[in-house]
Protein backbone atom coordinates (compact mmCIF):
# COMPACT_ATOMS: atom_id res chain seq x y z
CA UNK A 1 0.00 0.00 0.00
CA UNK A 2 2.79 2.41 0.90
CA UNK A 3 4.49 1.72 -2.45
CA UNK A 4 1.27 2.55 -4.36
CA UNK A 5 1.08 5.87 -2.52
CA UNK A 6 4.64 6.72 -3.59
CA UNK A 7 3.80 5.86 -7.21
CA UNK A 8 0.71 8.08 -7.03
CA UNK A 9 2.72 10.97 -5.57
CA UNK A 10 5.38 10.52 -8.27
CA UNK A 11 2.68 10.61 -10.98
CA UNK A 12 1.19 13.78 -9.52
CA UNK A 13 4.67 15.29 -9.26
CA UNK A 14 5.32 14.54 -12.94
CA UNK A 15 2.01 16.14 -13.90
CA UNK A 16 2.84 19.20 -11.81
CA UNK A 17 6.30 19.47 -13.41
CA UNK A 18 4.66 19.55 -16.85
CA UNK A 19 2.00 21.96 -15.62
CA UNK A 20 4.63 24.37 -14.28
CA UNK A 21 6.95 23.96 -17.28
CA UNK A 22 4.16 24.90 -19.71
CA UNK A 23 3.90 28.45 -18.30
CA UNK A 24 4.76 30.34 -15.13
CA UNK A 25 2.58 29.31 -12.19
CA UNK A 26 2.13 30.62 -8.68
CA UNK A 27 1.73 28.49 -5.56
CA UNK A 28 -2.03 29.21 -5.43
CA UNK A 29 -2.53 27.89 -8.99
CA UNK A 30 -0.50 24.76 -8.25
CA UNK A 31 -2.40 24.13 -4.98
CA UNK A 32 -5.70 24.41 -6.84
CA UNK A 33 -4.49 21.92 -9.44
CA UNK A 34 -3.16 19.47 -6.83
CA UNK A 35 -6.51 19.60 -4.98
CA UNK A 36 -8.09 17.80 -7.95
CA UNK A 37 -5.99 14.74 -7.11
CA UNK A 38 -7.30 14.42 -3.53
CA UNK A 39 -3.91 14.08 -1.84
CA UNK A 40 -3.26 14.69 1.84
CA UNK A 41 -2.23 18.10 3.08
CA UNK A 42 1.27 16.85 3.97
CA UNK A 43 1.73 15.36 0.49
CA UNK A 44 0.54 18.61 -1.09
CA UNK A 45 3.07 20.58 0.97
CA UNK A 46 5.80 18.10 0.03
CA UNK A 47 5.00 18.44 -3.70
CA UNK A 48 4.93 22.25 -3.54
CA UNK A 49 8.19 22.36 -1.59
CA UNK A 50 9.85 20.13 -4.18
CA UNK A 51 8.57 22.26 -7.08
CA UNK A 52 9.80 25.41 -5.34
CA UNK A 53 13.25 24.00 -4.55
CA UNK A 54 13.65 22.74 -8.12
CA UNK A 55 12.57 26.20 -9.41
CA UNK A 56 9.43 24.96 -11.18
CA UNK A 57 7.60 27.51 -9.03
CA UNK A 58 9.10 30.95 -8.39
CA UNK A 59 6.66 33.57 -7.11
CA UNK A 60 8.81 36.55 -8.13
CA UNK A 61 9.34 35.17 -11.62
CA UNK A 62 5.60 34.44 -11.87
CA UNK A 63 4.65 37.95 -10.71
CA UNK A 64 6.95 39.63 -13.25
CA UNK A 65 5.76 37.38 -16.08
CA UNK A 66 2.09 37.90 -15.14
CA UNK A 67 2.59 41.65 -14.87
CA UNK A 68 4.37 41.96 -18.21
CA UNK A 69 1.81 39.76 -19.95
CA UNK A 70 -1.24 41.60 -18.64
CA UNK A 71 0.34 44.99 -19.33
CA UNK A 72 1.65 44.25 -22.83
CA UNK A 73 -1.17 42.04 -24.12
CA UNK A 74 -4.32 43.04 -22.24
CA UNK A 75 -3.20 46.65 -21.65
CA UNK A 76 -4.04 46.47 -17.94
CA UNK A 77 -2.92 49.21 -15.58
CA UNK A 78 -0.85 48.75 -12.44
CA UNK A 79 -3.85 48.83 -10.10
CA UNK A 80 -5.69 45.97 -11.81
CA UNK A 81 -2.51 43.89 -12.07
CA UNK A 82 -1.77 44.49 -8.38
CA UNK A 83 -5.30 43.46 -7.36
CA UNK A 84 -5.13 40.25 -9.40
CA UNK A 85 -1.73 39.34 -7.92
CA UNK A 86 -3.13 39.90 -4.42
CA UNK A 87 -5.97 37.46 -5.27
CA UNK A 88 -3.28 34.92 -6.20
CA UNK A 89 -1.68 35.43 -2.75
CA UNK A 90 1.58 36.86 -4.11
CA UNK A 91 3.70 38.66 -1.48
CA UNK A 92 3.77 42.46 -1.40
CA UNK A 93 7.52 42.45 -2.18
CA UNK A 94 7.03 40.36 -5.31
CA UNK A 95 4.08 42.51 -6.38
CA UNK A 96 6.18 45.66 -6.02
CA UNK A 97 9.05 44.08 -7.97
CA UNK A 98 6.63 43.10 -10.75
CA UNK A 99 4.90 46.50 -10.88
CA UNK A 100 8.27 48.27 -10.95
CA UNK A 101 9.23 46.19 -14.00
CA UNK A 102 6.88 48.38 -16.09
CA UNK A 103 8.73 51.46 -17.29
CA UNK A 104 7.01 54.81 -16.72
CA UNK A 105 7.55 55.73 -20.38
CA UNK A 106 5.79 52.57 -21.58
CA UNK A 107 3.02 53.09 -19.02
CA UNK A 108 2.25 56.63 -20.21
CA UNK A 109 2.54 55.53 -23.83
CA UNK A 110 0.02 52.74 -23.15
CA UNK A 111 -2.46 55.18 -21.59
CA UNK A 112 -2.13 57.54 -24.54
CA UNK A 113 -2.58 54.68 -27.03
CA UNK A 114 -5.73 53.58 -25.20
CA UNK A 115 -7.03 57.17 -25.22
CA UNK A 116 -6.38 57.43 -28.96
CA UNK A 117 -8.08 54.07 -29.54
CA UNK A 118 -11.15 54.76 -27.38
CA UNK A 119 -11.70 58.30 -28.61
CA UNK A 120 -12.36 56.99 -32.14
CA UNK A 121 -15.49 55.22 -30.87
CA UNK A 122 -16.89 58.05 -28.74
CA UNK A 123 -19.62 60.04 -30.45
CA UNK A 124 -20.06 62.66 -27.71
CA UNK A 125 -19.59 66.27 -28.75
CA UNK A 126 -19.66 67.32 -25.10
CA UNK A 127 -16.03 67.30 -23.90
CA UNK A 128 -17.02 66.59 -20.28
CA UNK A 129 -19.04 63.49 -21.23
CA UNK A 130 -16.31 62.28 -23.57
CA UNK A 131 -13.59 62.76 -20.96
CA UNK A 132 -15.76 61.05 -18.34
CA UNK A 133 -16.18 58.02 -20.59
CA UNK A 134 -12.44 57.96 -21.31
CA UNK A 135 -11.66 58.14 -17.60
CA UNK A 136 -14.10 55.33 -16.73
CA UNK A 137 -12.65 53.17 -19.50
CA UNK A 138 -9.09 53.66 -18.21
CA UNK A 139 -10.12 53.19 -14.56
CA UNK A 140 -11.73 49.88 -15.53
CA UNK A 141 -8.43 48.89 -17.15
CA UNK A 142 -6.69 49.57 -13.82
CA UNK A 143 -4.92 52.87 -14.43
CA UNK A 144 -4.56 55.44 -11.67
CA UNK A 145 -6.98 58.37 -11.50
CA UNK A 146 -4.39 61.18 -11.36
CA UNK A 147 -2.37 59.80 -14.28
CA UNK A 148 -5.54 59.31 -16.33
CA UNK A 149 -6.64 62.92 -15.89
CA UNK A 150 -3.20 64.35 -16.56
CA UNK A 151 -3.03 62.41 -19.85
CA UNK A 152 -6.62 63.26 -20.84
CA UNK A 153 -5.86 66.94 -20.23
CA UNK A 154 -2.66 66.71 -22.32
CA UNK A 155 -4.58 65.03 -25.15
CA UNK A 156 -7.41 67.57 -25.33
CA UNK A 157 -8.31 68.33 -28.89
Amino acid sequence: MHNQKNILIEEILNKMRKYCAFQERCVADVKKKIDKFLVSKSDKIQIINYLTIEKYIDEERFAISYCQGKFNIKKWGKQKIKNELIKKKISRENIETAINSISNTDYIKSINNLIDFKIKFLKDKDVFKRNGKLARFLLQKGYEFDIIWSQINKNKS
